[in-house]
């Protein structure tokens, strides 16, 4: 698919301002979905902002971190983030097949029950839009109230991402940043 709006080529002074914080590729360059989102810079920094606090000082660990994103992105089916986040899963220590299960719902896994409450409470935020009172349990048998409100705003936050770049036509980079 071509890109419905391509990324920035040349950017102007607000423009490479927003850019600046945002994460770049071995070229230099934005990653392709900051380049996309550099036509509205006031709109990127503060997607930027709220991906990078997950990254900077999220309180869920890189493996949980991971397990969302993955499943989310699985779910929405969304090259771009499965293209990014795969590498990611596996520095943060999933399997392949862990990987593959995150990503793909009809795949059996036994999954640990802090990872099932993680992506059984993915599936249902994503499905229903909320989470019941069995998921909540779940969650909060797993994590401390904090990290479970960190994975509903994470579930949300690549939903939001992945609903841009599949609607974009946003092309995965050609190498995988490393945050």
């Amino acid at each position: 698919m071509t890109p419905r709006i391509s990324p920035v080529e040349s950017y102007d002074s607000e423009q490479a301002a927003a850019a600046a914080k945002a994460p770049l590729r071995p070229d230099g360059r934005p990653l392709n979905v900051f380049g996309t989102l550099a036509h509205r810079p006031a709109l990127m920094a503060r997607v930027n902002a709220l991906g990078g606090y997950f990254v900077t000082r999220g309180l869920l660990d890189f493996r949980a971190r991971e397990l969302v994103i993955l499943r989310t992105a699985g779910t929405a089916r969304s090259r771009y983030e499965l293209h990014h986040h795969r590498p990611a899963g596996e520095r943060a220590g999933l399997s392949a097949a862990e990987i593959a299960a995150a990503e793909d719902a009809s795949l059996p896994y036994e999954w640990d029950a802090a990872d099932r409450a993680v992506v059984d409470g993915v599936d249902e935020l994503l499905t229903t839009r909320t989470i019941s009172d069995d998921r909540w349990a779940a969650l909060t048998a797993a994590f401390d109230d904090d990290r479970c409100l960190e994975v509903l705003i994470l579930c949300g936050f690549y939903a939001m991402l992945a609903g841009m770049v599949n609607g974009l036509g946003v092309e995965p980079d050609p190498t995988v940043w490393d945050g």
